[in-house]
């Protein structure tokens, strides 16, 4: 699976369709003829609303493997019956069928930029060490496909948010240093490998990295907040 279509599932099953959308296409710059890629477009398009969009995705896609397990996916949530139908047998008279139960609508995913509500919470109690919550596996099976050296800086920010959004804080680090590695004036990167330290109570490094942040982007938002708690709790560990 390319990383492209991995991370157009990923988004999409967290409720990103827009940015679903994206991947999608960007598969299908390279292969037209995708039919996982044009699945995912017909349920992206079916999520936000855009029926016509989706059912002309669905279609092209049975028309290219109407077999394939995802484009099966994408017929059975948007309530369509197959393209082709299978050859009528004795007419006899079709049983009553009940109607189709509404689907579950799914939870809304939380924002990838999220690390100012998690500022909030940790700000609200600062006294406390952020729990690690486990790793989901869909998070880790798509972090792990990319290859670094083959993504642009803010692909590795997003698998870095990716990472954070999964509890997955060493990894989240290695990602946004590898991010200061294809561009180290990038004040995000260094306020996101702050973040990271952090939550990994490694404090003094965090403050380092804010820092850098913060020469490279004065009054960047973000590490100036996170710099504050982060001096919060090392003053807590020499009062203690």
């Amino acid at each position: 699976m390319s990383p492209w279509l991995a991370k157009a599932k990923i988004l999409l099953d967290h409720g990103r369709a827009s940015e679903a959308l994206e991947c999608f296409d960007k598969v299908m710059s390279f292969d037209a003829e995708d039919a996982e890629a044009w699945a995912g477009k017909a349920r992206a398009h079916a999520v936000l609303g855009n029926h016509e969009a989706a059912r002309d995705a669905l279609q092209r896609a049975e028309r290219v493997d109407p077999e394939n397990p995802m484009v099966v996916a994408a017929r059975k949530s948007m309530g369509v019956s197959p393209a082709v139908e299978p050859e009528p047998g004795p007419v006899r008279e079709a049983p009553k069928q009940a109607p189709p139960e509404p689907e579950e609508e799914p939870e809304p995913a939380g924002d990838f930029h999220s690390l100012l509500k998690a500022f909030e919470e940790i700000e609200e109690e600062p006294q406390s060490t952020p729990a690690s919550a486990p790793t989901d596996a869909d998070f880790q099976s798509f972090i792990e496909s990319i290859e670094p050296d083959k993504e642009e800086t803010q692909v590795l920010l997003q698998l870095a948010e990716l990472a954070l959004e999964g509890g997955d804080a060493r990894m989240a680090l290695l990602r946004y240093e590898q991010a200061i590695e294809h561009d180290d004036r990038n004040a995000d990167a260094w306020t996101g490998k702050g973040v990271s330290l952090q939550q990994l109570e490694r404090y003094r490094e965090a403050l380092d990295a804010y820092d850098r942040a913060l020469s490279l982007q004065p009054g960047h938002e973000l590490a100036t907040k996170w710099r504050a708690t982060c001096l919060r709790h090392l003053e807590s560990e020499e009062s203690g």
